[in-house]
């Protein structure tokens, strides 16, 4: 248990997020109260939040030159993405292994690189398919 600094209700250490850091391991203010913090902060600054988040796309674009093939070698997947970092996340979130992750090719047409992952899954790769 812990007492929010911001709060002041003791919650259990799973309403907090990891913050290696910290004594617990965990911050010091809950989940639910960072969340409504960044949503204020979004709605009194929507042109720094929207600058901001131009400079991290072409950042991201920068690192790929567009849209990435990447593959996990443990899970044999083959995905594609304009943000690798944030994709990687995502696999991490849902426990997928991203070590040893390649980016295979990069393309500028998000529709390039589709259909040469599309040619990929043919080839026996795992990946997102579309239930239709």
């Amino acid at each position: 248990m812990r007492t929010c600094n911001k709060c002041n209700i003791q919650k259990s250490l799973d309403d907090y997020g990891l913050h290696p850091s910290s004594s617990l391991g965990r911050d010091t203010i809950c989940k639910t109260c960072k969340a409504e913090y960044a949503r204020n902060y979004r709605l009194k600054n929507p042109d720094k939040v929207k600058a901001n988040n131009l400079k991290f796309k072409e950042l991201y674009i920068s690192e790929t030159n567009g849209f990435a093939v990447y593959y996990l070698p443990e899970e044999h997947y083959v995905g594609f993405t304009n943000n690798i970092r944030s994709r990687m996340n995502d696999h991490r979130k849902k426990g997928r292994s991203i070590c040893n992750y390649e980016i295979i090719c990069s393309f500028e047409s998000p529709i390039d690189a589709h259909l040469f992952e599309t040619m990929l899954h043919q080839r026996g790769y795992n990946g997102f398919q579309h239930k239709y």
